[in-house]
């Protein structure tokens, strides 16, 4: 099976105007964009150079974008049902939590290098394709073998592991824009309370198995 087989493009799951609405309350936000961080394919923590915002659930657009997501989701895996080769009670549990519904801006020479998503509870990604005038800003996988030809409104969704290497290369000329959330099988705070508590024991047994 071809690994994009995986990999669900839901075009035009937004509508123009509701592309322009999202895009404004980026603008309107702007001032509290901030960079974002994170490991590529070589274990380099680096910089990317977009700029991102956070909408929160005291946000008026949170209630909207986590009903498209939950559309982005149930369609998937009804896409990953139709071949009659994965555990779908398992994937259906995996999805069940959004973390971190984010609008990003690319602006000319931003990107951001390939990386993956992968954390030990999220298991899928979804993005969201805002607008189309803009040149360079491809979302591609794989190190550019799969370039992803987004329009305005698309959305894409994909798992979140080691295998999927994906990343966005250099805007030329415009600025992109998108939204971006991970699916997680935990709620957030339960997750850090998790990795908190193997912290404490692996920091325990790193001090136990320290010569005296």
């Amino acid at each position: 099976m071809d690994m994009m087989n995986l990999v669900k493009v839901l075009p035009k799951l937004l509508s123009k105007e509701e592309c322009i609405t999202l895009i404004d309350e980026f603008e309107k936000r702007k001032i509290n964009a901030t960079h974002e961080s994170s490991l590529d394919t070589y274990g380099e923590y680096l910089k990317s150079t977009f700029k991102v915002i956070e909408i929160k659930e005291t946000n008026k657009q949170y209630n909207f974008l986590l009903s498209k997501i939950n559309y982005c989701l149930s369609e998937w895996i009804k896409h990953l049902e139709s071949y009659n080769s994965f555990h779908i009670p398992i994937i259906k549990h995996a999805l069940r939590f959004p973390h971190k519904i984010r609008l990003l801006r690319y602006n000319i020479g931003e990107s951001i290098h390939d990386h993956v998503d992968w954390t030990p509870f999220r298991h899928a990604s979804v993005t969201i394709n805002l607008n189309e005038d803009y040149e360079g800003g491809e979302f591609q996988f794989f190190h550019n073998k799969q370039i992803m030809n987004l329009k305005q409104g698309d959305a894409i969704v994909f798992p979140a592991d080691a295998f999927w290497v994906h990343g966005v290369t250099p805007v030329t000329k415009g600025k992109r824009y998108s939204v971006n959330t991970f699916i997680e099988s935990y709620p957030e705070e339960m997750i850090m309370e998790i990795l908190q508590t193997y912290k404490y024991f692996d920091d325990n047994r790193e001090r136990k198995l320290k010569p005296e």
